[in-house]
């Protein structure tokens, strides 16, 4: 062995890093896990069994679990994200963005015993209107999830009720995303964290304001004592204050504490937003083995509607959609009136840098609208909601599913390099099949190659420590 590979696999041992490796491998000291609560709360709290008149379905559609009805703290893993097809225009500004969280240990508490239960997993829905929370902001399956809302039953679901968080007034969404840091010539393994507070949520207002918002990103293990964090706000949409951060890095795994400094702020107002994008990744001087990466480029050319699903008797259908890719979401326009067989132009390109070892999805969500001109969207109008025969109408005979298309890809089928032409996939309704096809490329525009120096895998075996902290896309 040549003296300096010695030396770098004798530093990497005397960091202490396989005691980090040996330490991360064993489990966290056992902790009890909160029950779920009973669904039958929600009735006490004001949901109808709705045997008195069907408009008692949408008239309360929510309930606050406690009558204290104070903002909770919710932590878990985004299983599932997607825009709702049906939402009552009596109760909404808009249609709900929702998501599938699957709790960590200590909120299972927050769960109702009535809430779904999907390979093995108890979930919370969360819902938060569209108006009110941008796409740039909305999650990806797999990211790690802190948010802080109102905690309620939706009487909107038949029996047993579902609790949720409707909606959340700050959230912040935490996925394995590589970037190139300014300065640097290569990207890192960083994490990116996406963070969005508003206290809109379509029914409910809340003040964001005049207070603090702090939680933690997790971090990979630090692969090297000799390793610094690197942290970055490399987007603040809305202007400041800037997000501050606090190293904590005797926890297991180690993470960085946040606060969003608000409190300082007076503003008498609901209208005020807040966002940032934070970057944190382990940086050292130190050799050590990594993947290569490439820079992709996914175009989306096109969308061809088989199916309007308004009939062809009933004129063109009226569609809303959105295409995400990696974690980047976007609206397709030019859908408002499409026939079956037209073909409608996206003409869409997003840049995404994925390591050797990673992967990227694609996926669509949306409806086709039948009843959405119901919607209220000024505030004056909004104190006019009731429950009319309108809204059961919408109830009964609304929104239609449209298809949906859901695809991965990495090394296993070349990063999706070339063209596609993807019919979607059923969704819910036996009408769904390839009611679409989008058309899409992928191209490799950049590539990052291995470093190429490497540990005897004897030593990797037991030293290298994974650098992923969240969950893979699923």
């Amino acid at each position: 062995m040549n003296k300096p590979l010695r030396k770098i696999i004798s530093a990497v041992v005397s960091t202490g890093l396989l005691e980090i490796a040996l330490a991360h491998s064993q489990p966290a000291t056992a902790q009890l896990t909160p029950s779920p609560i009973p669904n039958g709360i929600a009735k006490a709290r004001g949901c109808r069994d709705r045997a008195a008149h069907p408009l008692d379905k949408i008239n309360p559609s929510w309930v606050s679990v406690q009558a204290s009805d104070v903002p909770r703290v919710a932590e878990g893993i985004v299983r599932e994200s997607h825009t709702a097809t049906n939402d009552n225009p009596a109760f909404h500004v808009s249609h709900d963005w929702n998501a599938d969280l699957f709790l960590d240990a200590a909120y299972n508490g927050l769960n109702s015993d009535g809430n779904h239960v999907e390979n093995g997993e108890r979930r919370m829905e969360v819902e938060w209107e569209t108006a009110f929370f941008p796409p740039s902001f909305w999650p990806a399956p797999g990211d790690r999830a802190w948010m802080l809302g109102r905690w309620i039953f939706d009487c909107g679901h038949p029996d047993p009720y579902r609790s949720e968080i409707h909606p959340p007034k700050a959230v912040a969404f935490t996925r394995f995303e590589p970037i190139i840091f300014p300065g640097d010539q290569r990207p890192s393994r960083s994490n990116l964290t996406r963070v969005y507070v508003h206290g809109r949520g379509g029914y409910y207002k809340t003040p964001i304001v005049g207070q603090n918002y702090e939680f933690d990103i997790p971090l990979p293990p630090r692969p090297l004592q000799s390793s610094s964090l690197r942290t970055a706000v490399v987007s603040l949409p809305f202007g400041g204050p800037s997000p501050t951060f606090v190293l904590v890095p005797n926890a297991n795994p180690p993470k960085l504490h946040v606060t969003y400094p608000l409190a300082g702020i007076s503003d008498p107002g609901n209208t005020r937003q807040f966002g940032a994008v934070i970057a944190t990744a382990w940086q050292s001087l130190a050799i050590r083995p990594e993947s290569g990466y490439r820079v992709l480029r996914v175009t989306f050319d096109s969308i061809k509607v088989n199916n309007d699903h308004d009939g062809t008797f009933s004129g063109s259908g009226e569609w809303r959609l959105w295409v995400r890719t990696g974690s980047q979401w976007f609206e397709v326009r030019g859908l408002s009136d499409v026939d079956g067989g037209q073909t409608v132009a996206i003409n869409k390109s997003i840049e995404l840098i994925v390591p050797d070892d990673g992967t990227f999805g694609i996926q669509t969500s949306g409806w086709e609208d039948d009843c959405d001109e119901r919607f209220r969207s000024k505030d004056t109008d909004i104190k006019l909601w009731n429950a009319s025969i309108l809204d059961l109408k919408c109830e009964i005979n609304g929104n239609d599913n449209i298809g949906i298309v859901e695809r991965n890809y990495s090394a296993a089928n070349n990063f999706g390099i070339g063209p596609h032409d993807e019919p979607s996939a059923r969704n819910g309704d036996a009408d769904t099949e390839s009611d679409f096809n989008l058309r899409y490329h992928v191209e490799m525009i950049k590539r990052f190659e291995p470093i190429s120096i490497k540990v005897p895998d004897r030593i990797i075996d037991r030293v290298i420590v994974p650098d992923r902290a969240i969950s893979p896309e699923r």
